[in-house]
């Protein structure tokens, strides 16, 4: 201890203060690393990791070009995807900034790096549907209306569809904050950030862009390489002005349009120039003839994959995350090294294994636990007295190993009042007596006065240079006994055994020691790493929970449907237990890693349901539960599909990486992906089908007020824009 400040600062005592319920665990890239060089080969481990990075750096950048080609293709504009990079990119230093400045978090933990991909998966999905949108609304009215006329129809749809999935998956990592460990916090919290942030440029950019876009292609005639990439675009163009002077031929002099007329132009020009749409009926066909079918096996996987999913645990032996991939010669050598017998002995002699019971230190958490700059402090516990707990210590000493339960640190160990009270029965005794115990210790022996106390064990200290003693302006402050725990093995159940145990044995001593003693607690690192990642579990689903209760209010909120609402949740749980289930399969346990992952999962799995789910509701009046299907496959399967094919396609690139937690957030992707195209594209689609409501109570359809006009009379241009205004 620093003898000049009254804050504990001894390196020696471990930083384990489980009891206190701070769990300030960051794990920094040079932190885990240099743990990890020194457990297995030195500054050689680094070395490789440093030498890796360029590839890694190549790897995200190909990711984040294909990504944009998948974009191109789909928006079939190079004008649009400029756009649309831009508002991505812009994204991340304006959330950095949020983050930093506005929300005072200091710590950047390197997980938050990854923020990139999520970014990119998300906005393109939210480009994918704005322009979609746009492009419907485009299709629904007359072939000769003004880019106004569409903007009035498309941009407030497409705000609202983007809103209801951005602040649902926005919030949804926000509750990953619950979760115990700072760095998976911390990612979810920038990713919440990043996604709103997203979103707002999205309907800032975005919407004027698409304004200039149409006036210059459709309204203008222009037919450059920058906007259109599409070769039929002249045919397009001439078709279009063909049905104009059609319909005037036919004597529709005021251009009148029906909305069954404007659905009936939609579906023919789609199913004659689009190969998606044509794919996308043939589904819903299928989908339609087998629905009972796919509805009972939506149930059963559920259920199966429920089952599986619960085996998700902590890791049962080493839980600290490997950075390299396992097949790595360095991460080769660590695993055949921990195998070997010599490693129980390290392990046992290493001072991460230790516990330690210590007295006259108190916790205080006065930190902020989002900052490892800040992780709170350890103080003197003034009431602490010593002097007047001689006996108790002492006996402690002895009583501390009698349940089995610790272990002496070596055979011949004694704690330091043991030493003291042998030193004190030999100077006693003596002749010749040092001058330690002859100038402070009056000839005392154990128990010593108390006016005399605090010099004699000072004096002690110093004379042995005792590690176990710390003092401070001549009183003694702390005393610590250090052990080790009896256990039968070095996994994790074997931690939990040891841990409970001496939980339950402090909490009686506590209450058996006098008063200037009873303020002690036990300190271990294993302790508090075993508690930190046994609480991600129950973090993990509590975070996973509050998500799918946000998904449900959202939907509630906005289609005023309870049966949506249930058929919404059973595709989101849907999609997190598949995932959770294929990854138990395939060996993961529930580290450090995995949580900032899961995080992840919660993020992405509701996003394509609630897409369907807004589509679902936004016809107006009553519609049959078939063509509300339709409509919503129709509607938002092109915009799911581009922005799950993006997805797949970048995850399948990152695939190659050669970090662990890369590969695993590849894998997740994948995982997340594909089952969120089941769980929104069949099982959803399916429910809806088997019981979908008829009638829309949702604020959009009740705002269609155009929509709904015109499916019910004719009307003319004037009073359709005036209805739209």
């Amino acid at each position: 201890f620093n003898p000049k400040s009254t804050t504990a600062t001894d390196p020696a005592l471990d930083p384990g203060l489980y009891e206190l319920g701070v769990k300030p665990f960051f794990v920094h890239g040079d932190r885990a690393l240099t743990d990890k060089s020194h457990r297995i080969l030195g500054g050689f481990y680094l070395k490789y990791v440093y030498e890796i990075m360029p590839w890694e750096f190549v790897l995200a950048t190909f990711a984040c070009a294909v990504c944009s080609v998948c974009i191109m293709l789909h928006t079939r504009s190079i004008f649009l995807t400029f756009f649309g990079l831009m508002q991505i990119m812009l994204a991340l230093p304006v959330a950095w900034a949020i983050y930093h400045f506005l929300g005072g978090l200091k710590s950047f933990p390197v997980c938050n790096l990854n923020a990139v991909f999520i970014v990119f998966a998300l906005g393109a999905d939210d480009i994918f549907v704005v322009v979609d949108h746009w492009k419907n609304a485009r299709l629904r009215l007359p072939p000769n209306a003004t880019t106004e006329e569409v903007a009035i129809v498309a941009l407030p749809s497409a705000a609202y569809a983007t809103f209801v999935t951005s602040i649902t998956t926005s919030v949804a990592f926000f509750s990953a904050a619950v979760i115990d460990v700072p760095a998976v916090a911390l990612f979810g919290i920038f990713c919440g950030i990043l996604i709103t942030v997203d979103y707002i440029l999205c309907v800032l950019l975005l919407g004027p862009v698409l304004c200039l876009y149409d006036g210059w292609v459709n309204v203008d005639k222009m037919d450059h390489w920058l906007l259109t990439i599409d070769g039929q675009l002249r045919r397009r163009k001439k078709g279009s002005e063909e049905a104009v002077e059609n319909s005037n031929d036919d004597n529709m002099q005021e251009e009148k349009v029906t909305y069954s007329a404007i659905a009936s132009l939609e579906r023919e020009r789609t199913s004659r120039q689009s190969l998606i749409y044509r794919v996308l009926e043939g589904y819903f066909y299928f989908l339609h003839k087998v629905r009972w079918i796919l509805l009972l096996g939506s149930i059963g996987a559920i259920i199966g994959c429920s089952f599986v999913a619960a085996r998700l645990q902590p890791p049962q032996s080493d839980p600290r995350p490997s950075f390299l991939l396992s097949n790595n010669r360095y991460e080769l050598h660590s695993t055949y090294t921990q195998n070997l017998v010599a490693n129980e002995i390290i392990i046992t002699e290493s001072p991460l294994d230790k516990v330690q019971v210590v007295f006259g230190l108190l916790p205080v958490d006065n930190g902020f636990h989002l900052d490892s700059n800040q992780p709170g402090a350890i103080v003197y516990d003034e009431e602490f007295d010593p002097a007047n707990s001689q006996l108790y210590l002492l006996d402690m000493c002895d009583r501390v190993f009698t349940d089995r339960i610790l272990k002496p640190p070596k055979s011949d160990y004694n704690c330091s009042l043991q030493e003291f009270d042998a030193w004190l029965d030999g100077q006693s005794q003596s002749e010749n007596p040092s001058n330690e115990y002859a100038q402070n210790c009056n000839e005392a022996t154990f128990p010593v006065p108390s006016d005399v106390f605090h010099e004699c064990l000072i004096a002690f200290a110093k004379l042995t240079n005792s590690s176990e003693i710390s003092y401070v302006e001549g009183r003694v402050k702390t005393i610590v006994i250090n052990t080790l725990p009896v256990r039968d093995s070095f996994t994790m159940a074997a931690v939990e055994k040891v841990l409970h145990a001496v939980e339950s044995w402090s909490d009686v001593e506590r209450h058996k020691a006098p008063k200037g003693a009873n303020g002690f607690f036990v300190s271990s690192f294993t302790f508090w790493f075993y508690d930190t990642f046994s609480n991600m579990s129950a973090s993990t689903y509590k975070s996973a929970l509050i998500s799918m209760s946000v998904a449900a209010l959202m939907i509630l909120s906005t289609s005023l449907s309870g049966t949506l609402m249930i058929y919404s949740t059973i595709s989101i749980l849907y999609i997190l237990v598949a995932v959770t289930a294929s990854l138990v399969s395939l060996g993961w346990t529930l580290g450090l890693f995995e949580s900032v992952l899961f995080a992840i999962t919660i993020g992405l799995g509701s996003d394509f349901v609630l897409h369907f789910a807004h589509a679902y509701s936004m016809p107006p009046g009553v519609v049959c539960k078939r063509t509300r299907t339709y409509q919503a496959l129709m509607h938002m399967g092109p915009s799911v599909l581009g922005s799950a094919t993006t997805t797949l396609t970048t995850a399948f690139i990152m695939l190659f990486s050669r970090i662990t937690f890369t590969q695993k957030f590849a894998t997740l992707l994948i995982m997340t992906m594909v089952h969120s195209l089941i769980g929104s594209g069949v099982i959803f689609l399916t429910w809806c089908l088997c019981f979908g409501p008829k009638q829309s109570c949702s604020w959009s359809g009740r705002k269609s007020k155009a929509t709904a006009t015109l499916q019910q009379t004719s009307i003319d241009r004037e009073e359709f824009v005036q209805i739209i205004t």
